[in-house]
């Protein structure tokens, strides 16, 4: 049962597991509605957020019962909910910091068979290292090995193909040479020709062992791609020694045996794909850094290709500021130790995707420009039978209800369809909900007749205690639904298309790419309205959209 009901000496407790949707909401607004007269304690464990009968009934109880208490465990949900003047007290779990993490003493990548490109490809992302970096890859004895020469020209790194007991130094990438086996010992390396392991010369598991025995659990390993079983054997030493684990995921890769086979044996602490390795291999490499932009950029590919979500074209700025606010608050005091937890924790990932989306909005934002919409666009909207609009970037929905009650007064929502889209899904149920705090009235009437309204502004929302619902007729225009502008496409033919202030958060490329994507998505002639501190790039953008208004943002495609 998702919703449990306690009946303790000195308060009623409403447990609430799992998201507040389908049998679990009607479970809980049932416990809410028969809550007893006196203490009751509702606790929501997992839900970002919850649907409007859920925040009218925890408001109606706050209204008769003053002693209530609401405890709530995602930021996101008390967020929302104190907003809208329901008091909530907000739990945090531990934080995944709580286990410190070792330090890194030393990074080593071992492969076989289609590892080269990943090889270079990890290496060349690593900054300059603080520590010694192995490297150990089947080669032919009898062809020449390349991979030294190939390396020097991509990292700031020092490269060496070593010679029998050659010192190790931090910031030095060590290549096991064709034919030998690689170990190290008491700080040298040792370099021997004894036979071959698991058909291998050099071998991964004898230089994955050595390891484990000099770094214990300062070492960092990646098992990238390969045939054979070399390296198995000595995964289970590396944990056993408080090393870290990471194996490439088999669907990426042409020549699975190898990591098939560790997967199966479980000896491992991450499945990644080889830009997830390239991720934490340039944090570890200088653990004590924080994350710059070079930084940044490794870890956003790392993100994309662990969980699906694209911030790489987004502004590094922006996401750098968001990343380190976001390691201050849970106390992480590395980038690596961040990485390492994100990577693996996909709670903690959808606290960072919370914090990178983030939706700053409100009622009728930029008035002139809404007036000029109103007076100038509006009559050309209604030459047609169905008006389709798209608030791309839509945050909770503010945007898209002030839209709305401009074509109510104008006569023209009931044959308009709005399409409000983000990525974010706390935002989109916020917008759904149509549920705003009632301390916004104030700000909602005045920027409304700036914006043109003429009418009762009182007849699109009602007060419901502490909050604004917004009216029924506007909210079955508007359909809310999750829409990646970086990844997705065209779904529908539009007139008109507002996305405000969501080109700042973007690179010129991915700018170029968005305003195409809007190009194609607008009726001949269609009209593109951004935010105020926004405009169109050079080049494309230019290319694709005429300016109607340089001052309130407004453009037409060409």
């Amino acid at each position: 049962m998702s919703v449990a009901v306690h009946d303790a000496p000195d308060r009623q407790r409403i447990l609430v597991l799992g998201p507040v949707t389908g049998a679990t909401e009607t479970a809980l607004l049932a416990a809410l509605e028969s809550a007893a007269p006196g203490a009751v304690e509702v606790s929501l464990f997992d839900a970002p957020v919850v649907p409007t009968r859920t925040v009218l009934a925890l408001a109606a109880l706050f209204d008769r019962n003053p002693a209530a208490r609401l405890i709530v465990y995602q930021t996101t949900l008390a967020y929302y909910l104190n907003a809208l003047g329901i008091p909530s007290r907000r739990h945090t779990w531990p934080p995944p910091s709580a286990t410190p993490v070792p330090a890194v003493r030393a990074l080593a990548l071992g492969g076989s068979a289609d590892s080269l490109d990943k090889f270079i490809s990890i290496i060349e992302r690593l900054p300059e290292a603080a520590v010694p970096v192995f490297l150990v890859q089947h080669v032919s004895e009898n062809h020449p090995h390349l991979l030294d020469q190939l390396l020097r020209t991509r990292t700031p790194c020092r490269v060496e193909m070593p010679h029998h007991l050659t010192p190790v130094i931090p910031g030095t990438l060590y290549i096991a040479p064709p034919g030998h086996h690689m170990r190290v010992n008491s700080g040298l390396l040792y370099l021997t020709r004894d036979r071959k392991q698991d058909f291998a010369r050099p071998s991964i598991g004898l230089l994955f062992e050595s390891l484990a025995r000099e770094y214990g659990d300062g070492l960092v390993a990646g098992l990238l791609c390969g045939l054979g079983q070399d390296g198995l054997a000595a995964l289970p030493k590396i944990r056993a020694a408080g090393g870290l684990v990471l194996v490439e995921r088999a669907d990426e890769c042409q020549a699975t045996a190898l990591v098939k086979q560790a997967a199966a044996a479980g000896e491992y602490d991450m499945l990644c794909s080889w830009r997830g390795i390239a991720s934490l291999f340039a944090a570890a490499a200088s653990p004590n850094a924080l994350p710059d932009e070079v930084l940044i950029r490794t870890f956003l590919d790392g993100v994309h290709a662990r969980y699906g979500y694209d911030y790489r074209q987004y502004a590094p700025g922006t996401l750098q500021r968001r990343t380190l606010r976001m390691m201050d608050t849970l106390g992480f005091p590395t980038f690596y130790a961040f990485q390492r937890a994100l990577l693996a924790q996909p709670p903690l990932f959808e606290r960072l995707f919370q914090e990178l989306s983030i939706g700053v909005t409100n009622f009728f934002r930029h008035p002139r420009q809404l007036d000029w919409l109103r007076r100038e666009l509006f009559p050309w909207l209604a030459s047609f039978p169905l008006i389709r609009i798209w608030v791309a970037g839509c945050a909770s929905g503010e945007d898209a209800y002030s839209l709305a009650i401009l074509l109510d007064e104008a006569g023209l929502l009931h044959r308009s369809r709005i399409f409000a889209t983000d990525i974010n899904p706390v935002l989109l149920q916020q917008g759904s909900n149509g549920l705003y705090p009632a301390t916004n009235l104030h700000a909602f009437r005045d920027h409304y007749r700036q914006s043109g309204g003429q009418g009762d502004h009182s007849r699109h929302l009602a007060r419901q205690g502490s909050c604004l619902a917004m009216a029924p007729h506007l909210r079955e225009r508007i359909l809310f639904f999750s829409h990646s502008l970086a990844n997705d496409g065209v779904f529908n033919e539009f007139q008109l298309i507002l996305c405000r202030n969501v080109f700042i958060y973007f690179q010129r490329t991915l700018q170029e790419q968005v305003l195409a994507l809007f190009a194609r998505s607008l009726h001949q002639g269609g009209y593109l309205v951004l935010g105020a501190r926004e405009s169109l790039p050079p080049g494309t953008g230019q290319d694709l959209f005429g300016s109607v208004d340089q001052s309130l943002r407004v453009y037409r495609r060409r």
